[in-house]
């Protein structure tokens, strides 16, 4: 028998808007879920969907769409034909056909025709115009309401990750996991798409549209966790995904639709950061102290508007014994565009949740008269200590780029990473041209100081 697994699977299969998206991670059984979900159609002799993939290999490679389709569909005393496409032939005479759509212009290869299923594979391969093409041939004489389905994995700066904005947040990049698989309604007027929660909703907003028919839409996400019978017949699966480069293991592990490809050239490079495994990082908080030293530092700015600098601080902990347990962990950055008064409370609240981590002393990067004076006066709780820091801070930042560099620092797991390394992969020398935030490495480098200098 085959049946969708519990959870993103069973809900994308179920689902009945116009058009359903599943992805945001890799493994999560995003090709099986589409290819089973033509079976509820099969029946019908009139029936016919396709597969699109880019490129026919995509389709045709050894383990690649056609393969996984001829595996599902064995049993069901389906006819495979390989010539003039690939096609699955059910017993009622439905048909699934399995192609590609290499070139942007291949979309009107298909003028006249009528898909009561179209299925893209990756849709984040395609073109914008092909995805949007493919709409005017979703039509059916098989009484099968048309319906489109497809796959992604996330790409940043992309028009799909545009399309589906809604369902991610803007400022982690993550999926925002109550929004999965809520149904919203689309018109697109003038090329221009208009959201409404409803299809009255849209009716109603645009009354002289004659022929309006709004279209239902949901985003359905999956990882690999949520492959449950996958991990099973291949445990390494996770093991293999966090092995990946950050950013990779960003977008294909935890479904990051926003981080991108770090091209700086500045005194981090990516590659130098190990990221700490989340069990590894559970086990630490259970007894903090046990290993480690902890201190965090900030970099405190006073500013509220978009424009104004950040106030960063930084928890950062040195192991005790550095033989038994060689390691810099970064453990959190807490990052805002904060009052003065909102950022001393912001720095209080923060110390209030170090307590477990016991930091040997917390610690500010030393600014104006009176913004220490402020700093003092609204932490003294704590006991914080204002640093007059000396030289460059592209010279103060050497030891840990060293450190991290021999592969000594890692980063704790948190949605404050990406953020973070970016910055980092951008951080120069104050007398270059083009100067970046800094804030983030500021309050690392001045914990890692600290700690390394009093240990």
């Amino acid at each position: 028998m085959i049946i969708p697994q519990p959870g993103p699977q069973e809900q994308f299969i179920s689902c009945s808007c116009d058009i359903a998206i599943t992805g945001g991670g890799n493994y999560g059984g995003k090709t099986f879920s589409l290819l089973i979900d033509p079976l509820y159609h099969v029946g019908n002799p009139k029936f016919e969907a396709v597969f699109f993939r880019r490129s026919i290999p995509q389709v045709t490679n050894p383990g690649g769409l056609w393969d996984d389709a001829r595996s599902i569909y064995r049993t069901l005393g389906v006819e495979f034909r390989t010539s003039p496409r690939h096609e699955a032939v059910f017993p009622s005479g439905a048909r699934v056909t399995f192609t590609h759509m290499q070139h942007s212009d291949d979309r009107y290869s298909w003028d006249g025709a009528q898909i009561a299923g179209i299925y893209f594979d990756q849709l984040e391969q395609f073109d914008e115009e092909q995805f949007w093409y493919m709409l005017s041939r979703n039509r059916s004489v098989s009484g099968v309401k048309p319906y489109i389905r497809a796959s992604y994995n996330p790409r940043p700066n992309h028009w799909l990750s545009r399309l589906i904005q809604w369902y991610w947040n803007p400022e982690t990049g993550y999926p925002i996991t109550e929004r999965s698989g809520v149904a919203r309604w689309f018109v697109r007027l003038n090329d221009e798409i208009h959201w409404g929660d409803s299809e009255q909703e849209l009716m109603d907003r645009f009354p002289d549209e004659s022929g309006l028919q709004p279209l239902s839409f949901t985003v359905i996400f999956s990882n690999a966790y949520d492959n449950k019978i996958g991990l099973e017949v291949d445990q390494s699966v996770i093991a293999n995904l966090k092995a990946l480069p950050f950013v990779e293991q960003e977008r294909r592990l935890r479904g990051n639709h926003k981080i991108e490809d770090y091209t700086g050239d500045g005194l981090f490079k990516p590659e130098w950061w190990k990221m700490l495994p989340f069990e590894v990082w559970q086990a630490i908080q259970a007894k903090p102290t046990d290993n480690f030293r902890w201190a965090r530092g900030w970099d405190p700015a006073g500013g509220q508007s978009k424009g104004s600098d950040y106030s960063s601080g930084g928890l950062v902990g040195h192991a005790r014994d550095g033989d038994k347990d060689k390691r810099i962990i970064i453990a959190d950055i807490t990052r805002g565009q904060w009052s003065p008064f909102i950022r001393n409370g912001m720095m209080v609240s923060t110390a209030r949740a170090d307590e477990k981590f016991a930091p040997s002393n917390l610690f500010w990067k030393s600014r104006t008269p009176d913004m220490n004076s402020s700093i003092l006066e609204g932490t003294a709780e704590f006991g914080f200590w204002a640093i007059t820091e000396r030289g460059r801070k592209f010279q103060r930042a050497q030891r840990l780029a060293v450190q991290a560099e021999a592969g000594n620092v890692w980063l704790a797991p948190g949605i404050w990473n990406a953020a973070f390394m970016q910055e980092a992969s951008q951080f120069k020398d104050e007398d270059s041209d083009d100067v970046r935030k800094d804030d983030q490495v500021d309050c690392v480098c001045l914990a890692d100081s600290q700690l390394f200098k009093f240990n």
